[in-house]
């Protein structure tokens, strides 16, 4: 949604801060600690797909590098494997970079206006997901 050079500077900071991330969860296992916050950054990140929000490529760039530390220091304190070029965080984020790409492809070169709705759709789906999930956190 934030054009082809949003897509770009997505492919190159998400997977980098992901792999990143998964090397500091390795070593630092927090992901447990980090359980709300993800939560709640998920529902952020649906709630901006929603909103169909325009960012300046500087915060856009913040929010993927934030993103990808967050999500990967979760997964890389799961991960059986040890070490930076393991083959599970290697293919984690192998996996992220191929879903980005296609993603962010198909949205920024499309006009027809039935794709950036259901991608909107799917946006407010997040959202809605990342409450439920949060609201069953305080359940007794």
């Amino acid at each position: 949604q934030q054009g082809p050079a949003g897509g770009r500077m997505l492919l190159l900071v998400l997977p980098l801060s992901w792999w990143l991330g998964g090397c500091l969860g390795q070593a630092l296992p927090l992901g447990d600690s980090l359980e709300t916050i993800s939560i709640l950054w998920f529902t952020a990140i649906g709630c901006l797909v929603a909103l169909q929000w325009r960012l300046q490529p500087r915060w856009l760039a913040v929010l993927s590098a934030f993103s990808g530390l967050l999500f990967g220091i979760g997964n890389g304190g799961t991960m059986a494997l040890r070490g930076a070029w393991s083959l599970d965080l290697m293919g984690v984020v192998s996996a992220l970079t191929v879903i980005a790409a296609l993603v962010s492809a198909q949205t920024s070169v499309s006009r027809r206006e039935w794709v950036r709705i259901s991608l909107r759709v799917v946006g407010s789906w997040i959202a809605a997901a990342g409450l439920l999930t949060f609201g069953l956190q305080f359940r007794g």
